[in-house]
């Protein structure tokens, strides 16, 4: 059971009764567990061991009860931790823990809560700088050419103003810049310290800002290279089975592939060789085709002409093909009703 650690923890000395405590002698332990101070009833229960009969079983339930009392507080707390009631949440804990025996759960709660309050204070903190560090800078030359001609108590204080919050903000700002710096976050890096920059030109922020767009424009090049490589191998994919279907006289898939290897917009001198050689194939593939249809067309074998006719059309299509394949379909036509039989 859960509370069978608490009580591993106070056999262990947890809730031993030191001399210069001083307990209540008059009120009970159930009276302690229900004010939940857990840890006092376990040291009275403790004192009076040698007069409780019943001892163990009291000690579990005083466990037990603990052991309750604290998930209902974990739960609480992590509710508010959900709506970002943060505070609340702390103060929770912080109000039961010194009567809740230690427990594992609450080491969890504590890292659980940094880790979620951390989170929520940086996503906080990034939003601020986000909309308050360009502002800033933006007003910023202005105030500066007022301060000028400042002798006016009303703009001098003006003036004041957006100096402390220049002061507040610009550390802020460069802080996020040098952890964003440290986690290779160079695109926030560079936009955060460039503003601290423009607020508070350092040495050492601009060392940091000339690291993060280095780096930023060693990424690009590396990224530029690989799409390079990318784009360079898939050209000799599609050259491959271009040359393939080229071979094979899949005249369509050449088309199609062809168009793909252009689109990449590399070797435009070899890709338009390829084009010639692919234009010439055609040709003398329909002009074979159309030479056999004439043929099979002349020797009375019209659904053979039609198929030669057909396969020459769908790769360049004349007027000239279209009048000889409408004018065999007609008669394919009258002879298949001739053919019918009479009802």
């Amino acid at each position: 059971m859960k509370y069978s650690a608490f009580a591993l923890i106070l056999l262990l000395g947890g809730c031993a009764h030191l001399p210069w405590q001083v307990l209540p002698t008059d009120i009970g332990v159930e009276q302690l567990c229900e004010r939940h101070s857990y840890i006092t009833a376990l040291q009275v229960l403790e004192a009076r061991k040698k007069t409780t009969p019943d001892y163990e079983e009291k000690r579990n339930a005083v466990l037990k009860q603990a052991q309750q009392y604290q998930n209902d507080l974990l739960n609480q707390a992590g509710i508010l931790i959900q709506q970002q009631q943060f505070t609340n949440a702390q103060n929770l804990i912080a109000k039961a823990r010194p009567e809740l025996p230690p427990s594992p759960e609450l080491d969890q709660f504590d890292k659980s809560f940094n880790a979620a309050r951390d989170r929520y204070i940086q996503r906080e903190l990034d939003e601020l700088i986000q909309t308050r560090g360009p502002a800033l800078v933006k007003e910023h030359a202005a105030y500066q050419a007022l301060s000028k001609a400042a002798s006016d108590p009303e703009l001098q204080r003006l003036l004041a103003r957006h100096q402390a919050d220049v002061d507040y903000f610009a550390p802020l700002i460069a802080k996020a810049g040098s952890q964003a710096l440290a986690q290779n976050d160079c695109a926030k890096a560079a936009q955060y310290l460039a503003i601290a920059n423009q607020l508070t030109p350092s040495p050492t922020i601009a060392r940091q800002l000339k690291t993060a767009e280095q780096t930023i424009a060693a990424g690009k090049q590396k990224q530029q290279v690989a799409r390079n490589n990318e784009r360079e191998q898939r050209y000799r994919d599609l050259n491959n089975a271009l040359q393939q279907s080229l071979q094979q006289r899949d005249f369509f898939a050449a088309r199609d592939l062809l168009e793909q290897a252009k689109g990449l917009n590399t070797h435009s001198d070899e890709l338009d060789a390829t084009q010639r050689e692919l234009d010439d194939a055609i040709a003398a593939f329909v002009a074979q085709q159309v030479d056999a249809g004439n043929r099979e067309y002349a020797e009375g074998r019209i659904e053979e002409a039609l198929n030669n006719w057909h396969q020459a059309d769908a790769l360049t299509s004349t007027p000239e093909l279209t009048e000889k394949i409408d004018k065999a379909q007609k008669f394919i036509d009258r002879l298949q009703q001739l053919q019918k039989p009479n009802r």
